[in-house]
């Protein structure tokens, strides 16, 4: 057997690769030989299965990692680092120096910057991503009408630019940011170059930027303008560049494995500065990145299609305009996304990627494709919605995503859609799942309460979710959100979710059906907020499915809504919630405050309390709060 496997073994070989001692003149790569360029690696024709690239470790490479070679299912090609614990940067960013004022006196300054595309669109200032100049300097200007090309506002009045050539950012709808090129103004109105998203009336807001005429009218340093077709950007610095470290992604990907390659393993690098992907794959199989650290990028950072068993595990993602991952494609399934931190997704207005449908742009992490996995995440800071799942065999545990909703409203913590009705075979599973702080993002739309970002969100013909063991707390209008069917929870806590805890809102021509509710806790933490609402263009509200063995508090005793083609929009107390809707026999109501405890670790933590949950159990002394798991809890009089 051992005589067999030689030859397979014998085939592994091993390759160096140093940019701050190499040389790619040598004829063979080795630990004391070895080659300088990415180019002269990816470029090689001798790369087989099996076969491992070792980058020196603390070296940075200026241009992209290029999968051009494959593995195979049992013996992979090996990216990883040797030589110390210092991090290899794969590095896009070109460090702007020198920059000269553009006229006598002025606070803004043109620096020299080669490499610079229309594509570029961030500069990073002291570690922090800048929004490009624009007018006015924060928020939205009001519009007054949209059409497919047109926008009208009076109050354009107001600039004393014609903005002509710049580019106009329009908040046409709740859940979509429109960009287009400004080919004329005249009179209030201006067009642009393309055709707006929507006309929707829920839409109101509108900015300018991308025009040099905008730093003139800023006050907040670091307000910039790309120049690219003069290789120059330019930026407000009042007082000068000073100790200011300022940088601009000149690469449009840094990772690139758009050639059909399959299986290679990519380990302990940071990939840093990109335009359009710090990771680009298309019609690929079985790529894995483990370790890694990916920051800044002016698009996404994962912008795959059709990339079946892509893998990211124990990664970092910070600082992406648009969005953490974006994948798209019928095959792009199997892939598991584990003990991965994305931070700062999509929370610049006017920056993130213009999106047909709107969903997937200024978020986390977007795969809709099914048969896929998430494991211990956390996604922070999102302009949208943090985890947008979908597709049928879906596993979701662990996963924890604070702070949504930024940018864009109407969107979700975790979040799925089916524009039709789908027969699933498997279903989507969410277990221990946390949803929390989901923001209002009230500017540059005409605002409502009921429609701004929910935890958990089930979207237009959704089925066959089942959630378990989840949280959702604090999130702008509620923890869960149901228009879909076949919809099952068990022993969740839905806590402090401003204008209800469970919305249940039926849609005309999309039937609720099959929805399986129980033994879920839901309460209040300020006055006003309900504790279920149940909504129905006919008159099937007592159809839905099983809704029982809950437990409900509330610091109102009318904690509950109704609406019907018969029911205008009822606030009612349990009693005649339960009269008037037939569910929850078995369920309780407590007229109460109540307070939450979570932990969204993956350690136990501890707390002194002499309460009681709301099904009965008591908690004296110091209890243990389980990792990815909350308790709500009334103080009981010992």
């Amino acid at each position: 057997m051992i005589l067999c496997l030689f030859p397979l073994l014998s085939h592994a070989t091993k390759y160096y690769v140093s940019s701050s001692s190499g040389s790619d003149s040598y004829t063979t790569s080795s630990a004391a030989t070895p080659w300088r360029t990415l180019k002269k690696i990816s470029d090689s024709t001798v790369l087989n299965a099996g076969d491992t690239i070792f980058l020196k470790s603390g070296d940075v490479f200026n241009e992209p990692l290029n999968l051009k070679r494959s593995g195979n299912s049992s013996s992979h090609i090996v990216y990883t680092t040797y030589g110390g614990a210092a991090r290899t940067v794969i590095n896009g960013f070109y460090t702007l120096s020198n920059g000269t004022p553009i006229s006598s006196g002025s606070n803004i300054y043109r620096f020299y910057c080669p490499g610079l595309t229309v594509k570029t669109n961030m500069l990073v200032m002291d570690g922090i991503p800048q929004p490009m100049g624009r007018w006015p300097d924060v928020g939205y200007l009001t519009y007054d009408s949209l059409q497919p090309r047109t926008l009208y506002a009076a109050n354009l009045s107001s600039s004393p630019y014609n903005w002509t050539g710049a580019v106009l950012v329009a908040h046409s709808e709740f859940y979509l940011i429109d960009t287009g090129r400004i080919v004329s103004q005249a009179s209030g109105t201006i067009t642009i170059d393309t055709t707006f998203t929507s006309t929707s009336k829920r839409g109101s807001g509108y900015f300018i930027e991308n025009d040099a005429r905008t730093l003139l009218l800023t006050a907040i340093p670091g307000r910039w303008y790309n120049k690219y077709t003069v290789d120059s950007i330019q930026v407000y610095l009042p007082g000068g560049q000073g100790t200011h470290v300022l940088k601009v992604p000149i690469l449009d990907v840094l990772c690139n494995a758009n050639f059909g390659t399959k299986y290679n393993d990519i380990y302990n690098m940071d990939f840093e500065g990109s335009n359009i992907a710090s990771v680009l794959i298309n019609n690929t199989t079985g790529h894995t990145f483990t370790n890694c650290l990916f920051r800044y990028g002016g698009n996404d950072c994962l912008l795959g299609n059709e990339c079946p068993g892509t893998n990211f595990i124990n990664d970092t993602l910070d600082y992406f305009q648009n969005n953490g991952a974006r994948i798209t494609g019928n095959t792009s399934q199997h892939c598991l996304t584990k003990n991965v931190l994305i931070n700062h997704c999509g929370t610049i207005p006017g920056m993130g990627q213009r999106e047909p449908d709107g969903s997937k742009s200024y978020s986390g992490w977007a795969n809709p494709m099914g048969f896929n996995t998430f494991q211990n995440m956390t996604i922070l800071n999102s302009g949208y919605t943090g985890l947008h799942f979908g597709g049928d065999s879906v596993n979701i545990t662990n996963v924890v995503v604070d702070t949504f909703c930024i940018t864009k409203i109407d969107g979700g913590g975790f979040y799925t859609w089916d524009g039709a009705v789908k027969n699933y075979n498997y279903g989507r599973t969410l277990t221990n799942c946390m949803a929390l702080h989901g923001q209002r993002s009230s500017a540059g739309v005409k605002y409502d309460s009921t429609d701004a970002s929910m935890g958990f969100y089930f979207d237009s013909h959704s089925t066959f979710v089942t959630l378990t063991g989840c949280t959702s707390a604090y999130n702008t209008t509620g923890g869960i959100y149901i228009h879909g069917s076949g919809i099952t929870t068990r022993g969740n806590n839905f806590y402090g979710n401003g204008w209800c805890q469970r919305c249940v809102v039926e849609y005309p021509g999309i039937p609720i059906t099959g929805l399986s509710l129980k033994k879920d806790q839901l309460t209040n933490s300020a006055p006003g907020q309900l504790t279920s609402v149940f909504i129905t263009p006919g008159t099937d509200l007592y159809s839905f499915g099983t809704v029982d063995s809950n437990y409900y508090s509330n610091t109102s005793a009318a904690a509950f809504y109704t609406k019907s083609s018969t029911d205008p929009g009822t606030t009612r107390t349990f009693a005649s919630w339960q009269t008037v809707s037939g569910y929850d026999a078995h369920s309780s109501f407590l007229n109460t405050a109540s307070g939450l405890y979570y932990n969204k670790t993956g350690t136990a933590a501890a707390s002194v309390v002499h309460f009681s949950d709301l099904a009965g159990n008591s908690y004296n002394g110091v209890i243990t709060v389980p990792a990815f798991s909350s308790l709500i809890l009334y103080q009981k009089i010992p």
